[in-house]
């Protein structure tokens, strides 16, 4: 199976926590608000589905993902569908509706989750053992038995569900084939089916759904916002509503954004080509010939790679034609490709045409090695569906504007292929070219197509846009980076009548004041260019010094500490093994010898109290007080085990489901076993609870017995971590720079950006990551990049173990918030807290923990938590030696 990658373990992780603090709050609004408020500051109102007003939808959980292009939304969806199942219908089982936005999409998924050696198909069967996907022909014909023994994946276009289409239809009508799911109901269950005009129980596919209340997922959702496709998904009765999108809708019918995987994120787990770029042309036949130039030393680099990591590549560009008018000559398909062929010496079976009339990518396998293909030309857009990750290079011969076919167009390039970081940069990165007489303005249009067809932050839009060396100039900047001219007097005026036209645009001559301006940096060609203008070797050597500083000066401006090559290393915990250092994390905790038996608090009170006659609603999940704290939520599972079957469950079978479905890499099967088997043991001891009763309710129950293993596995980390780090036998534990942790200078997978990024001068990458843009943290940051003894620093992103720098805790880890290096070497690292938290537990362990760790470096290393405001304490922390 495909290892998911941590961006998209993150979300499943958000919509796990949702659906369980839905439980504990009392529906999905409160957990809405509460988790987007912890993850972005902000706590954001929740949104019922529109046209879900009636009661039996009040608390029904609808939430988006969102996910920029490139971010792997199949694969997510797949990851989330046992989260829901388990978390939400606690069940064994559940039918899935999976609806896409065309019949192309539709035909790509299915052929996907239909293949079992697919990642797709893996994830599911991974967890959920038996799976069946269906189309919505074969979902009328589907039995009963698959049902009750697999879960169903039925993908359909919401279309397809439509009554006013002919395939919609009948989804409502009568089936003999479907007449078996009926027999023998519970009256409860038969009350919630649709009848018809005589007043009979339809034997239809959508009274099947009804009944078995389908997880409903919407691919690209912000294509479904009509009141008719919400209408169509009430008669389902779904248990909920996944959305996932680029671009969710915002104004009319709102999404409920859970979860937003940013950019940075896709590009540093190496989803997405980034940074794209983007150079412009007035000539549109040297743009031509440009992107042929550029896709052939793609070409190379990639036949280079291949002989290291045997991974085959053909770069192809992707070219934007213009449309016919009658009114003015334009630069259609057959033009650009008559010109590539006449004019770069294009050989004709390298290009296909992918317009509405020409299919020339129909029944092409891009991927294959023989395969010619290098130059595809399109107008508008390409088929939907249409995913080749080797295409690197979009080329427009007009100008670039934003519309949705440079929207779509742009997205097509982003992909990396095999989702892996290829050795030669060049091949990590997208490439735009377009002909224009503005380059700023051009710039705006892509950033307006990443943006609004694509997915991307504006912030993280601006950023990911980048010129060739020494062309940054062109790019819309704020004051603070842009570079400052320099005037030269000179004993002599240099000639310009050789200069290029480029040339004289950064370079002024002043014949009255006898000075030369720099009005922007120069390539080490145009220096060169420019000092021929002088006639005396010294004036030419004065001249290139000047200029170099000016340049140098200038990439200080334009690039990052990240992008000149500057190293941030720090040394980690380290324990020493058998001579040999290790870097020091949890599993070193957990190498002592525990038993659950003896870590068991039999204090702690169980929080999983089946109460009341067996087959009453609503006894799950009370509060206090005896309420049901989630009312949809109950009844939802109440409803899951009427139409269950749970026959023949003996003790030792539930002992076993429980085993297996509670993760416990760390506890033998010895261990565990005897331990649930006294907690089923117990709960037998209480009225009404019979063992019929706990196999029904298993759900909740594996929660209960996984809540008590995990604090028997705390108590027992609590103790190791004390014993390792702070006893007298703690000797073997050290921070030396022989075990450190390097941050990466091309991966940075900040959530959000700060909006202030532009204020900073010494942040190791160009824009800091989950910083607010005012605020005592933001004041501290400014105080940081501000302090004479700092040469660069980081804004330590949590919860990004293989990204950020980290310390151990007795539960989770410790990540600071800023990361500084010295000038004069040493690493400072400072976790800000405001005063009103200084003192809490939280904090003082964190405290101990980073003195610890500044005290075992041996004076490499410095460790501040400034009490509130006290910013003062970290520059007297510096000074001290």
């Amino acid at each position: 199976m495909l290892a998911p990658k941590n961006y998209q373990l993150e979300t499943v992780g958000t919509l796990t926590e949702f659906l369980r603090r839905s439980r504990d709050l009392g529906g999905p609004a409160a957990a809405f608000t509460q988790i987007t408020s912890e993850r972005t500051g902000v706590g954001l109102p929740y949104f019922s589905a529109p046209g879900f007003a009636a009661e039996e939808f009040k608390g029904m959980p609808y939430v988006c993902l969102r996910l920029p292009t490139g971010g792997g939304k199949t694969l997510l969806a797949c990851l989330c569908v046992p989260v829901m199942q388990r978390e939400l219908l606690q069940s064994g089982h559940a039918v899935v509706l999976w609806l896409v936005p065309s019949r192309a999409i539709q035909e790509q998924t299915l052929r996907a989750l239909r293949n079992r050696s697919h990642p797709y198909r893996q994830a599911l069967e991974n967890e959920l053992g038996a799976v069946e996907v269906l189309d919505p022909t074969e979902a009328l014909y589907v039995t009963k038995a698959t049902l009750d023994a697999s879960t169903v994946v039925i993908v359909s276009t919401l279309q397809s569900f439509r009554i006013t289409e002919k395939e919609g239809r009948k989804v409502y009508e009568s089936s003999g084939a479907l007449h078996h799911h009926f027999t023998g109901l519970d009256p409860a269950a038969s009350a919630v089916l649709e009848k018809g005009e005589t007043g009979v129980v339809a034997y239809s596919l959508a009274n099947v759904l009804r009944l078995r209340r389908p997880i409903v997922i919407v691919d690209e959702a912000h294509n479904a916002r009509t009141p008719l496709s919400f209408d169509t998904l009430a008669r389902f009765r779904p248990s909920c509503i996944l959305e996932l999108t680029a671009t969710p809708a915002r104004e009319e019918s709102p999404s409920n954004v859970l979860h937003h995987v940013s950019a940075k994120q896709l590009s540093a787990e190496d989803m997405i080509k980034l940074p794209i770029r983007l150079e412009t042309r007035t000539d549109w036949l040297r743009l031509l010939a440009d992107a042929v130039a550029l896709r052939e030393a793609l070409e190379k680099q990639a036949r280079d790679d291949e002989k290291v990591t045997g991974e085959h590549l053909r770069p192809i560009v992707l070219f934007k034609a213009e449309r016919r008018d009658k009114n003015r000559e334009t630069r259609t398909v057959e033009v650009v490709e008559k010109a590539l062929i006449e004019h770069c010496k294009v050989p004709a079976e390298w290009i296909v045409r992918a317009t509405g009339d020409d299919r020339g990518l129909d029944d092409i396998d891009l991927f294959k090695r023989d395969c010619p293909v290098r130059f595809v030309i399109t107008v508008d857009a390409l088929k939907e569906g249409w995913d080749c990750s080797w295409a690197y290079v979009l080329c427009s011969v007009a100008e670039m504007k934003s519309d949705t076919a440079v929207e779509q167009l742009i997205g097509r390039v982003l992909r990396l292929p095999e989702a892996r970081r290829k050795p030669a940069p060049e091949l990590n990165r997208a490439y735009a070219l377009a002909t224009s007489h503005n380059f700023a303005a051009t710039a705006r249009a892509l950033q307006d197509a990443l943006v609004q067809g694509n997915g991307f932050n504006p912030m993280e839009a601006k950023d990911l846009i980048v010129t060739p060396a020494g062309e940054q100039g062109k790019l819309e900047l704020p004051a603070s980076r842009k570079v400052p001219q320099v005037t030269l007097p000179v004993a002599e005026l240099p000639d310009v009548s050789q200069w290029a036209p480029a040339l004289s645009e950064k370079v002024r001559v002043d014949v009255k004041a006898g000075t030369v301006i720099l009005v922007a940096p120069l390539s080490e060609e145009e220096i060169e260019q420019a000092g021929a203008g002088f006639l005396m070797e010294a004036n030419r050597e004065q001249f290139a010094a000047a200029a170099r500083a000016h340049a140098k000066g200038a990439e200080e401006i334009f690039t990052s500490p990240a992008e000149r090559g500057v190293h941030l290393v720090v040394p980690v915990f380290a324990i020493e093994r058998q001579g040999v250092l290790e870097l020091l994390d949890e599993t070193h905790f957990l190498e002592r010898p525990w038993k659950l038996s003896a870590v068991q608090n039999e204090e702690d009170p169980a929080e999983f109290e089946p109460v009341g006659a067996a087959g009453d609603f609503g006894s799950i999940g009370l509060d206090a007080e005896g309420k049901v704290k989630w009312k949809f939520g109950a009844e939802l599972a109440d409803e899951m085990r009427l139409i269950e079957v749970t026959e023949n469950w003996s003790e030792a079978r539930l002992i076993d489901w429980l085993d297996r479905n509670i993760p416990h890499p760390d506890i033998s099967a010895d261990e565990t076993g005897p331990f649930i088997s006294a907690i089923i043991t117990a709960m037998q001891q209480k009225p009404d609870v019979t063992l019929g009763r706990l196999v029904r309710e298993r759900f909740a129950l594996r929660d209960e017995v996984e809540r008590q293993i995990d604090a028997c596995r705390k108590r027992a980390k609590a103790e190791a971590f004390q014993a390792v780090l702070f006893s007298e036998d703690s000797g073997p534990i050290r921070v030396t720079a022989e075990q450190v942790f390097a941050f990466d200078p091309d991966r940075y997978p900040a959530r959000w950006v700060c909006e202030r990024s532009d204020d900073f001068r010494k942040h190791y990458h160009r824009q800091v990551g989950e910083l607010a843009d005012k605020g005592e943290e933001f004041e501290c940051a400014l105080f940081l990049d501000q302090l004479p003894q700092v040469e660069t620093w980081m804004r330590n992103l949590e919860r990004q173990p293989e990204r950020s720098f980290w310390l151990p805790t007795a539960t989770d880890r410790f990540y600071p918030d800023f990361v500084c290096q010295l000038k004069d070497g040493r690493i400072l690292v400072v976790e800000y807290k405001g005063e009103d938290r200084w003192s809490n537990d939280d904090s003082k362990e964190k405290r101990q923990l980073g003195e610890l760790w500044a005290e075992r470096s041996e004076g490499r290393c410095l460790f501040v938590m400034p009490k509130g405001k006290d910013l003062d304490a970290i520059r007297k922390a510096v000074a001290d030696r």
